[in-house]
């Protein structure tokens, strides 16, 4: 059976059909272990506001004054992280 043109050109950039997860790759030791790991073909995070543990850069304050909130790398109901949105990509 002869492939289409798109068929052709887009296997070259699509996954494989069997995907090798790293589930909630929300710290820097999480994300480390999953960039290491060769069978790994998917990394998948949750990016919510809150707290990182490891900056003191803010983009955005919450109604209290005292707590600075920027994207962070975290699963609900966890509120803060080692890992911001910056650093993960």
């Amino acid at each position: 059976k002869k492939m289409s043109s798109f068929q052709t050109s887009s296997s070259s950039f699509l996954p494989p059909v069997n995907q090798s997860w790293a589930h909630s790759t929300c710290s820097h030791a999480s994300l480390a272990r999953a960039l290491k790991n060769k069978d790994v073909t998917a990394i998948e995070a949750d990016i919510i506001m809150g707290q990182c543990t490891t900056t003191t850069t803010t983009t955005m304050t919450d109604n209290d004054e005292n707590t600075k909130l920027l994207p962070i790398m975290a699963h609900p109901p966890s509120r803060s992280s080692d890992l911001n949105l910056n650093d993960f990509f």
